[in-house]
């Protein structure tokens, strides 16, 4: 898996997530070292994410208690933003055959 976090001028790095995401990797992984120093860096930026298990855990949830939140209905891809960047950084990395190969045409970009 392939996790960023996008903002209207900025961006984070992009995370490659290897085996299962569960919400405490998702806490530590993303949200801890890249979503929340970004938004703390935006005042008043609304933080938007899918209702995928992890991130509607109440760890996940607790994690994000300083932040504003946009509620998404459930598939509801089309009003993600960041759907739009995987769709194009799709184009960009075509058909790679294993992760390694994925990983490395992402540093390219």
């Amino acid at each position: 898996m392939v996790c960023g976090v996008i903002a209207y001028n900025t961006r984070s790095l992009l995370v490659l997530i290897r085996g299962t995401i569960t919400a405490q990797r998702y806490v530590h992984d993303i949200l801890r070292p890249h979503a929340l120093p970004l938004m703390q860096r935006l005042p008043g930026a609304i933080f938007q994410q899918a209702k995928a298990r992890p991130h509607t855990a109440r760890v996940s949830q607790d994690c994000l208690c300083t932040v504003i939140a946009l509620p998404l209905p459930a598939q509801s891809s089309d009003l993600s933003p960041i759907e739009h960047t995987w769709d194009c950084l799709g184009q960009r990395v075509g058909h790679p055959t294993s992760l390694n190969e994925l990983e490395a045409w992402l540093w390219q970009i």
